[in-house]
């Protein structure tokens, strides 16, 4: 309870999570990192240092502006009294972001992501992007009511996806491992074709 409690603190919505053992002070993850697809790499290599490259990277996103011409208005929030803020005001303002700044951020993140590594045409089905297109303005942080629509917004873009079901093969094929006893043994005798 303690970790989520941590990486769920979104500014102005939730205090800053205070953890006596550490005397660390935590905020939402998104804080610093949006997406955080560079922190999961750094973590995969400190792991698997002997691989390489993973056989896919699935970057998630929480949705993002599909026509920006129809955003109404930024989607602001509104502070929370509380000790922390306080004296965390500074800090608070500067990283505070309206939800299409922060699609946006996620977005260029991945682009930034795929290029630093060099991703080339070929490599391209192994790195993979879902991040719902939204149709209209995001909604609050906090408006649980809109939960439904998002929810139907993502089914229908993603559910009878031909990219989503290719996905989905890979990562079957991703959980078999083989390897011959003979060295020697072909191609088409591993396939059967």
């Amino acid at each position: 309870m303690v970790s989520a409690r941590a990486t769920a603190v979104a500014p102005y919505f939730f205090k800053a999570f205070n953890h006596p053992a550490s005397k660390q002070t935590y905020y939402d993850g998104g804080v610093y990192h949006n997406n955080p697809i560079n922190v999961a790499e750094r973590e995969r290599k400190l792991i698997w240092p002997s691989v390489k490259e993973p056989d896919v990277i699935i970057s998630i996103g929480t949705g993002r502006i599909l026509d920006i011409s129809k955003v109404t208005e930024p989607a602001r929030v509104k502070a929370v009294a509380s000790k922390g803020l306080i004296s965390h005001g500074i800090f608070l303002a500067n990283v505070a972001k309206d939800h299409i700044a922060a699609s946006m951020d996620c977005e260029q993140t991945w682009r930034d992501f795929r290029s630093a590594k060099g991703v080339t045409s070929a490599e391209r089905y192994r790195y993979i992007r879902l991040n719902t297109a939204l149709k209209n303005s995001p909604p609050r942080l906090d408006d649980v009511s809109k939960m439904g629509d998002l929810r139907r917004e993502a089914r229908e873009q993603f559910e009878e996806s031909y990219e989503i079901k290719k996905l989905a093969r890979r990562l079957v094929a991703t959980s078999f491992y083989f390897q011959p006893d003979n060295d020697s043994l072909s191609k088409a005798e591993i396939t059967g074709t």
